[in-house]
């Protein structure tokens, strides 16, 4: 009986990211988007009616504006899809706090404007990890546009 050794399996090397001018352009104006996005959601966060110095109208505000103006597509790991998308971890971090804070707003904002908050920081948080699973999908297929309509809705629906 004679063994042999099977030729060891190599991965296709990864290709380069090559965006034509039109996906370039895309991808610009929807990561712009999602800024103004980030903007008009930590201004209403900061415009609640809470307590002055809250954690929720100044670092949770603070952080959802950051983490939709930082968004970044190229960071992924292609491996396992996971990646951060630009956002740091303290971001995460802070973004994660709200459901540690939430039972401390209930005398202060309305149930709306509480499902509001969540619903806002909810996607903000979500996004940077759908965005490192597929950024293809997110940014061309209008994952990112849908998820920025909610967060617009949610704000707008309850000032």
């Amino acid at each position: 009986m004679t063994i042999t050794r099977l030729p060891r399996y190599e991965p296709p090397a990864p290709q380069e990211d090559s965006l034509t001018a039109e996906e370039s352009a895309e991808r610009a104006e929807v990561l712009a988007q999602a800024a103004r996005t980030g903007r008009s959601a930590a201004e209403w966060m900061r415009a609640l009616p809470l307590a002055p110095g809250d954690w929720v109208a100044g670092p949770l505000a603070d952080a959802v504006e950051a983490a939709m103006s930082m968004l970044d597509p190229d960071d992924r790991d292609d491996v396992d899809g996971y990646g951060q998308s630009g956002v740091s971890e303290s971001v995460r971090e802070t973004l994660g706090g709200l459901i540690y804070c939430l039972a401390d707003t209930s005398p202060q904002l309305s149930p709306q404007q509480q499902a509001a908050l969540v619903a806002v920081v909810s996607c903000v948080r979500d996004i940077p990890r759908a965005l490192a699973n597929d950024p293809q999908a997110v940014i061309y297929g209008g994952e990112l546009t849908t998820l920025c309509t909610v967060i617009e809705y949610a704000i707008k629906e309850h000032d």
